[in-house]
């Protein structure tokens, strides 16, 4: 989920499919425009959930790097109990001031309603970035550096191959269009999750 260039080529990608989909209660135009001016508060999410986990992380790292598995593991477990905090905190303050700055950014108020339940699944998966932020840097960490970024690639593809899904295939409506947008890293962080407790990568909570 990191790296600009990758997220830019996403989002181009993004709005082709938009204007490619023909919804019958929205126009292509405000489906797209919606999109772009609630494109600054979605790119919010990466950045603030990559900052909560950034002291935890490099921590990590450093008691894998000395093989000390269990300080590691226990400190795992810490920064998921954080996390279930950060879940909490972070979207609703994303949530309750999206509306309002959307307003200060000179979003359309036609277009405001519509782009703050765009914004709302994208601040709740907020955890599953701050968590993949968190378990890829453990794997770069401990020399998987291919794996993490196999593993980042088929988050994004997953997250294109649920807009065609959603878009084509159930015909949703631009709320769901960011569920779509969410549930790629959201699956490749739950599949990633789910390694670490069988512990595939070894470390495992404690």
């Amino acid at each position: 989920m990191n790296g600009g260039i990758t997220n830019s080529r996403r989002y181009k990608a993004r709005w082709i499919i938009a204007v490619c989909y023909n919804n019958k209660t929205m126009s292509q135009s405000i489906i797209i425009a919606t999109i772009l001016w609630s494109s600054g508060l979605r790119s919010l999410v990466t950045p603030l959930s990559t900052f909560a986990s950034g002291g935890t992380s490099i921590n990590t790292g450093q008691l894998i790097t000395k093989h000390e598995y269990e300080k590691a593991g226990k400190l795992f477990v810490e920064f998921i109990r954080d996390g279930l905090f950060i879940v909490i905190l972070l979207p609703l303050l994303l949530i309750l001031t999206a509306p309002m700055i959307l307003t200060k950014i000179g979003m359309p108020e036609n277009l405001k309603s519509q782009g703050s339940a765009y914004l709302t699944s994208i601040f709740i998966y907020t955890f599953f970035v701050y968590l993949f932020g968190f378990l890829n840097s453990i794997l770069m960490s401990m020399g998987f550096v291919l794996i993490s970024s196999i593993i980042q690639v088929l988050a994004h593809l997953l997250s294109l191959s649920f807009d065609a899904l959603f878009i084509w295939g159930f015909h949703v409506q631009i709320v769901w269009m960011s569920v779509a947008f969410a549930a790629g890293p959201s699956t490749a962080c739950n599949v990633t999750f789910i390694l670490y407790i069988f512990n595939k990568f070894a470390v495992k909570p404690v």
